[in-house]
């Protein structure tokens, strides 16, 4: 145990690393916040209505602030005793041992998936609706050799080149969004909204979650930063401008289509006549955006796979290293041909790994380190936030599941 807690630290000492300023680690903290999942928050929104919706979009987001804040003090502390905790999987090393830091990763590895697949879900939906050929199944399995060989890149500043042109798409398309939701509301007015079922709470708030799925990122965009001290002011003032940006997105979405709006916006934009030009230009934008985030999200994954398979110091043999590559992405795949609605897949990750990640184990791993350092009020807090977390995820997977059996929003298979 003593020479595994070793090598961590060795493997986490920082130092040698160039530091990044203001700019930078906001401009990572906010490409970690923005993905596929506001492309659902107008069909939540439309689920729960403008009043829901926006308390739960805020509560959300305070609450993911506290916890992300909370990662960062278990790092601090075991800074202070002398331990260097880089990654949220060596926090939890040092909470729990290997148990710890093996949640940690199984977590992230079903969200990052999780991500992929509803990339593959989004991709394929929109590839059918523009064209009308093959189907959204056979789509999924078209997408998959040009992932595959994204996959195979060793390198993550390889890489880079795709990040830039998926931001730049990726702006690209929710501007365009932003801009014909606002034409339609000026138009047409605000559509109607049907009276809220409490029963859709538990998905909107899955879906919320999802969305800031920059969660592991905290501690590595943290170690990066320069200015330490203030950071969790920078990073703060991001969630609220990275909030602001998903409410506004949702609440646009549903005002301008109502009761209408579909679980991807985009195809309100496909199935007007007045937008559906723009829309496909949108939907190229959008899907190029996510094809080339793909190889990024499952980076970590591929890191976790390899040390998984590989004994420690030994070289990865380059069959098998694209073997894995290639049953990953099938893999993702087949979970896409299986999970054809967007909104439930999105509620369904939102509700187990992201919730796990963003409001159970941070709590956990904080009182597991500092109880003893904590006062009764915030003892009491941690324990109410990850009993929160335990119970919504309880409530959002059953929903989840239930919605899937039941087949609800099946699309062309």
């Amino acid at each position: 145990m003593k020479d595994k807690e070793e090598d961590r630290e060795n493997e986490c000492a920082e130092g040698d690393v160039e530091l990044a300023g203001d700019i930078a680690i906001f401009g990572n903290a906010f490409i970690s916040f923005v993905g596929a999942g506001m492309l659902d928050l107008p069909y939540a929104f439309s689920k729960v209505g403008m009043l829901i919706g926006t308390v739960g979009v805020f509560f959300v987001a305070g609450l993911s602030l506290f916890t992300m804040m909370t990662i960062v003090k278990c790092k601090q502390f075991l800074q202070h005793a002398g331990k260097n905790a880089k990654t949220y999987g060596d926090v939890g090393y040092y909470a729990f041992g290997k148990a710890g830091s093996t949640t940690v990763e199984v977590f992230i590895v079903l969200s990052q998936t999780g991500f992929c697949v509803a990339y593959l879900i989004f991709m394929s939906e929109n590839a059918f609706a523009n064209t009308g050929a093959l189907s959204v199944s056979w789509w999924k399995l078209v997408l998959a050799p040009g992932l595959i060989c994204l996959t195979c890149i060793r390198n993550l500043k390889w890489l880079a080149p795709c990040s830039v042109i998926a931001d730049i798409t990726n702006c690209f398309g929710f501007g365009i969004v932003f801009f014909t939701n606002f034409q339609r509301i000026r138009e047409h007015g605000v559509q109607h909204i049907e009276s809220v079922p409490m029963s859709a709470i538990p998905n909107f708030l899955a879906v919320s979650i999802y969305c800031y799925e920059g969660f592991a990122m905290v501690l590595p965009i943290y170690a990066s930063a320069r200015n330490k001290t203030g950071f969790p002011y920078l990073w703060s003032l991001t969630m609220v401008i990275v909030t602001f940006l998903f409410w506004s997105f949702g609440v646009t979405g549903f005002m301008a289509y109502g009761s209408e709006t579909q679980p991807i916006i985009t195809t309100n934009l496909l199935n007007n006549p007045e937008t559906a030009k723009l829309a496909v230009w949108v939907t190229l934008a959008l899907s190029l955006g996510l094809y080339l985030t793909y190889p990024i999200m499952m980076f970590p994954v591929f890191e976790i796979i390899d040390e998984l398979i590989n004994p420690k110091g030994s070289n990865l043999h380059e069959p098998k290293r694209i073997a894995t590559r290639i049953i990953t992405v099938l893999l993702t795949v087949g979970i896409a041909v299986m999970m054809p609605n967007f909104n439930q897949f999105i509620a369904l990750i939102g509700s187990t790994a992201c919730i796990s990640l963003a409001f159970i184990l941070p709590g956990t791993f904080y009182l597991a380190l500092c109880i003893r350092e904590l006062s009764c009020f915030l003892t009491c807090a941690h324990i109410a936030v990850v009993l929160f977390g335990f119970f919504m995820g309880c409530f959002g997977t059953y929903g989840a599941v239930l919605q899937l059996f039941s087949g609800e929003g099946e699309g062309h298979h």
